[in-house]
């Protein structure tokens, strides 16, 4: 561990990842073999939803661009509060032709996901794990992946259970290589260098709506991707981060038996204070979402977007990053 690193943050390419041209075909990992591959999540989960629009219930609480993609399908969207739990509340009371939209919050809330199935149905709800690439889809729920959110790809997005067939363009593999630099340039050990890159390559996605298969490049990094040990290491880091801040009077989610962190939420430490002095010091925390209005009935969705910080735990850290991350949680005790 190097305290001169930045722990957080955009990811590079993982180590051993090839961008050279690979021939013959590529198949997604087996966990996945089943899925619909397109060129993002919010494609993805867009092609959850029938064809004939309704209503479709998602929580206020709720990324704005995928938002807007969702609304451009012809769907109605009507915003939920969160119930304490992070799932919908009980004035979620959807008509008959109507979708619920279900979020597994950064990997931590399945079981909430799997209340919400069985209160509303398997046929009557989507699910969004684009924070939660680990979490398996429940049968018969149309659900909804975004593997760039855990390891270095340049786009990319699965669907699972989706029932019937969909035709999709063929894939746009120079936007993908476009989308790219940031990987290679943050792997090289230039993170500030990407960082313009990154940003231009998520904005790319919001209006790279139309369907596309996955792109060769996205598919070769994806089927490299090492999903056990990644899940081992995020699970490590989640139970140091989560006991150490636990141990100093922090209230941090336990981490169900098959669950895998995107990071570690942490509720009463302000981001407004510590993500600015935390990055001052190396340690990159995400948002979600900067901006995002939300209405004051919407206590719980209130308490993550104001005054929750989200801690990195990622596959690219080890015990002594975590330690580095919680020292530098207790220095911030020590300035006004």
């Amino acid at each position: 561990m190097s305290t001169s690193r930045a722990i957080g943050g955009y990811f590079g390419a993982e180590p051993g990842a090839a961008f050279e041209a690979n021939a013959g075909p590529i198949a997604l990992p087996a966990r996945f073999a089943s899925a619909v591959a397109v060129q993002s999540g919010r494609v993805a989960l867009s092609l959850a939803l029938p064809s004939t629009p309704a209503t479709l219930w998602l929580p206020a609480y709720f990324c704005p661009p995928v938002a807007r993609a969702l609304a451009a399908t012809g769907w109605r969207l009507m915003p939920y509060s969160l119930a304490a739990d992070w799932g919908p509340n009980e004035a979620v009371q959807p008509g008959l032709h109507d979708r619920v939209l279900l979020v597994d919050y950064f990997g931590l809330s399945g079981e909430v996901v799997r209340r919400g199935v069985a209160r509303f149905g398997a046929g009557r709800v989507v699910v969004d794990a684009s924070l939660a690439l680990f979490a398996e889809a429940l049968p018969g729920v149309p659900t909804a992946y975004s593997p760039r959110k855990f390891t270095g790809l340049p786009d990319g997005g699965l669907l699972v259970g989706l029932a019937d067939h969909v035709d999709l363009a063929a894939p746009d593999e120079a936007a993908s290589a476009w989308r790219s630099r940031h990987l290679r340039l943050r792997a090289a050990g230039d993170v500030q260098g990407g960082r313009a890159p990154y940003a231009e390559a998520e904005a790319s996605l919001d209006d790279d709506l139309a369907p596309r298969r996955m792109s060769a490049l996205t598919l070769r990094l994806l089927a490299a991707f090492d999903f056990d040990a990644t899940a081992q290491r995020r699970r490590a880091n989640y139970r140091r981060l989560a006991e150490g801040l636990r141990a100093r009077g922090f209230e941090v989610l336990a981490l169900d038996a098959d669950a895998v962190p995107l990071c570690c939420p942490v509720p009463g430490l302000d981001p407004a204070v510590a993500r600015p002095r935390l990055a001052a010091e190396g340690v990159f925390c995400a948002a979600y979402w900067p901006g995002l209005a939300l209405p004051a009935a919407d206590v719980h969705g209130r308490r993550l977007a104001e005054a929750t910080t989200f801690l990195p735990c990622d596959q690219r850290y080890d015990a002594g990053d975590i330690d580095f991350i919680l020292a530098r949680i207790d220095a911030l005790k020590d300035r006004p």
